[in-house]
């Protein structure tokens, strides 16, 4: 079985980097923060989530008189289908399941749960915070007292027709400080969510965002040597700017240099193909949104305009130039939105912010896509 995974969530110890994201997550939850975890198609959310999840249980151990944090994960493409109704049940019992967990206990007996009548209720959403509230005050004095983060998984499909009448009503109960209400909160998203919390209205405001994009340069060759450690500093770079270090495009490849040792590169894209172009095609999805935008010329969606100019410029430059040489103002939300995708970067040359494009193996098939 090969070491490097691209085919499921990354857990230890083929996770490596985030730190500093991971420290902020960590902090951030334990502190009662919200955060909106951003990234495109196979950045390494559902990895984050895990990571993050699993630091959150460790801390029981190393910190036994700390009030206990319970993860409760949900993945909203699970509940999707049968609306908010769907939502609350799952909900509840996602949280009624982990906190009443024996692990969470200990020595302790555990106490009885609410039983609450969601599905009869004429406001499913006061009658799950009424039993969040009971729970809690049946918890409290007991060997299982504890706290609890809300992780939802897959969060623009709240921005979709099936769920997005819970929108409010979640944030409502998110923010809401009452006895068993969730004391953090992180939601795993992408390009919707993201453009939805630059509205003026949103109930999310709370939301503090923070971005999955490409890997810093130590923590792509810390990924490939993980494996590989005798590889030599050319094939680092060489396999760095294929990938432009975007972590499932740099594990796909790696697996199979792993496999076949003495494969080129070329050899290990043509294996990977298939995988490869499915990411691209999901990438292109988020670019287009079923718009069916203009991809060339003058009227070119302010993404495409900015993609293809950051491709076509010999050297990085600020988002100040591409405005200026484009013609369109602002392109920051843009530049953000190629960077979370994980096909950009920012780098810092000298005491100016600049942005590239990445991926030399992305950037032509894009190129070869806007031309059809």
């Amino acid at each position: 079985m090969s070491l490097y995974v691209h085919d499921r969530p990354v857990g230890p110890p083929t996770y490596v980097g985030r730190e500093q994201l991971g420290r902020s997550l960590e902090d951030g939850v334990r502190r009662g923060r919200a955060f909106l975890l951003c990234g495109g198609p196979r950045t390494g959310r559902s990895s984050t989530i895990e990571r993050l999840c699993e630091a959150v249980v460790l801390r029981w151990q190393r910190q036994p008189e700390a009030t206990k944090l319970v993860p409760v994960r949900l993945d909203l493409a699970r509940c999707a289908a049968g609306g908010p109704a769907a939502l609350v049940r799952e909900l509840w019992a996602g949280v009624s399941g982990a906190v009443l967990d024996a692990k969470v206990f200990g020595a302790g007996a555990p106490v009885r749960a609410p039983q609450p009548e969601l599905s009869r209720s004429k406001n499913p959403w006061v009658a799950l915070a009424a039993a969040l509230e009971q729970l809690w005050e049946a918890l409290r004095g007991t060997s299982g007292w504890c706290q609890w983060l809300l992780v939802l998984e897959h969060g623009d499909l709240l921005l979709g027709r099936q769920l997005e009448s819970a929108l409010k009503p979640l944030a409502e109960l998110v923010n809401t400080k009452r006895p068993g209400q969730p004391h953090a909160v992180v939601i795993d998203a992408g390009r919707l969510f993201r453009e939805h919390l630059l509205e003026p209205r949103t109930p999310w405001r709370v939301l503090r965002l923070l971005l999955l994009g490409t890997l810093r340069d130590a923590e792509a060759e810390g990924l490939i040597r993980l494996g590989l450690p005798t590889i030599g500093a050319d094939e680092v770079a060489e396999l760095c700017a294929w990938s432009g270090k975007h972590p499932y495009i740099l594990q796909r490849l790696l697996a199979e240099r792993e496999l076949a040792p003495k494969a080129s590169l070329v050899e290990c894209r043509k294996r990977a193909a298939a995988d490869l172009q499915a990411l691209y095609n999901q990438i292109w999805a988020v670019f287009d949104l079923e718009r069916g935008v203009t991809y060339r010329g003058a009227y070119a969606a302010p993404e495409h305009a900015l993609m293809q100019y950051l491709i076509d410029c010999p050297s990085p430059v600020t988002v100040a130039q591409a405005e200026r040489d484009l013609g369109i103002k602002p392109l920051r939300e843009y530049a953000e939105l190629l960077e979370y995708l994980g096909v950009a970067e920012k780098v810092l040359a000298g005491n100016q912010t600049v942005l590239r494009a990445t991926s030399q193996d992305f950037n032509r098939w894009y190129s070869a896509r806007i031309r059809r």
